[in-house]
C-alpha cells in the first residue's frame, strides 16, 4: 500500500524541526563555549605577559650582579692600590 503523502510530509516537517532544535541548541552551546574560551584566552595572555615580565627582570638582575661585584672588586683593588699614611 503506498503512503499517503500527507503523512510523509508530515513527518518530514516533524523530523526537520527536530534537527532545527537540535542545531538551535548547539550553535547557543557552541557561543556559550566561544565566550568562555575567548576570556580563558584573555586570561592565559595576561598570565604569559607577567611571566615574561618576570623573566625579563631576572634576566636583567643575572646580567647585573656580575657587573656590581666586578665594580666592587675594581674599587677595592683601586683603594688597596693608594699608599696608606701611616
Amino acid at each position: 500500500m503506498a503512503e499517503d503523502p500527507v503523512e510523509a510530509l508530515e513527518w518530514q516537517v516533524r523530523q526537520l524541526t527536530r534537527e532545527v532544535t537540535d542545531l538551535t541548541r548547539q550553535v547557543e552551546h557552541e557561543q556559550k563555549m566561544r565566550g568562555f574560551l575567548e576570556d580563558r584566552v584573555q586570561r592565559l595572555e595576561t598570565s604569559v605577559h607577567h611571566k615574561m615580565s618576570r623573566a625579563e627582570l631576572i634576566s636583567w638582575a643575572w646580567a647585573l650582579v656580575p657587573l656590581i661585584v666586578a665594580a666592587a672588586l675594581l674599587i677595592s683593588l683601586v683603594v688597596a692600590a693608594r699608599p696608606h699614611a701611616s
